[in-house]
């Protein structure tokens, strides 16, 4: 494979003067200029990625880290981010931190140290936080999604999750149930405790007292929740209807009634989160809270590139609102003769 020495040679000139060519610097004439660019091409020379971006100071690589790349929440996300990195002339690196804080962190000290151009993170834990405050002091561009920092200036893209977890339960109740149970996911995570807030305050207007024996935690995979279900689905009054804060949990409900003998929705009604793309075409069809997930991925994107290329750039905050898709799990069909209805002014 030819080096940048041997375009030197074939050019008849320095190292440096083919460095500078590359470099698209204005202080070489045109006729040597044009003997390297032909030398280039006679010997099909394909710069080095990682000289150029020692050259550049900048490698044209974001790095993305994610709660767990295999959950299909993300694939919207990320085919939004790639579209508009794409577009940019920037590649993506991605990590997948599965949960862990410390994975996390490992991950964020990895790619800040001259591997990417700036990071955008989803899907976090909560805790400490303190090398995110450093990376934003340091001027290293952050986006972080679903993730809100106290008194950290930084670009946020934030979700309404908690309206979401009361559209969600507010749904439930206004089908006449009161004995709504809430499968949430990991405990350390903001989105949980957001989707959970919801579910409280939809309980708290509709006059349901809150019972923490009606909540269970997951973690946010369909198998992880079959147990946690199967046991609050045998209890002797039962929930009759469940809201899950992720349509894969949603989906454990569902199996783990299936295994118990009860039929959804005639049995039991399910609402889930995110609508993912399988959530219309299970049996029942999904009723859950969409999520825009393209948009949040393109945008978070975009501003990310947007404080690499203009680094004096005043962080943004930008929130996308969610909205009730009414499908067949939650039985609304059934249930429209006879329905009590729930409204909140």
């Amino acid at each position: 494979m030819p080096n940048i020495s041997d375009v030197a040679r074939k050019a008849k000139v320095s190292r440096t003067t083919v460095s500078r060519v590359l470099n698209g610097k204005e202080d070489v004439n045109e006729e040597t200029r044009q003997r390297v660019l032909e030398a280039i091409k006679t010997l099909n020379y394909r710069p080095s990625a990682l000289a150029r971006s020692l050259v550049k100071q900048k490698t044209d690589t974001i790095g993305v880290i994610l709660s767990d790349i295999t959950d299909p929440f993300f694939s919207r996300i990320i085919q939004g981010v790639e579209d508009v990195a794409h577009k940019f002339g920037y590649g993506i690196v991605y990590a997948s931190m599965r949960w862990d804080p410390q994975l996390k962190h490992n991950y964020v000290s990895f790619l800040r140290s001259g591997r990417v151009d700036g990071l955008l993170m989803m899907g976090h834990t909560v805790g400490n936080e303190d090398y995110l405050r450093e990376m934003v002091e340091e001027g290293f561009p952050l986006v972080l999604v679903e993730y809100h920092i106290d008194n950290l200036k930084t670009n946020l893209l934030s979700i309404d999750n908690q309206g979401g977890g009361y559209l969600a339960t507010r749904h439930l109740l206004g089908l006449g149930h009161r004995r709504v149970a809430h499968v949430a996911g990991h405990k350390n995570a903001q989105v949980s405790q957001e989707r959970l807030a919801g579910y409280r305050q939809a309980l708290e207007e509709a006059g349901v007292p809150y019972n923490e024996d009606m909540v269970v935690y997951s973690n946010f995979t369909t198998e992880g929740t079959i147990p946690v279900a199967k046991k609050i689905l045998s209890v002797p009054e039962r929930p009759t209807a469940v809201f899950a804060a992720n349509d894969l949990m949603a989906y454990g409900v569902i199996h783990a009634a299936r295994e118990l003998g009860l039929q959804v929705p005639r049995d039991l009604a399910v609402v889930g989160y995110d609508d993912i793309e399988l959530a219309a075409l299970v049996t029942p069809p999904l009723t859950t809270i969409h999520q825009p997930r393209y948009e949040i991925g393109s945008m978070a994107a975009w501003t990310l590139i947007q404080q690499i290329e203009n680094k004096e750039m005043q962080p943004t905050v930008n929130e996308f609102k969610t909205s009730l898709v009414i499908r067949e799990s939650c039985g609304a069909t059934l249930r429209r003769g006879n329905q009590v209805h729930f409204e909140i002014s």
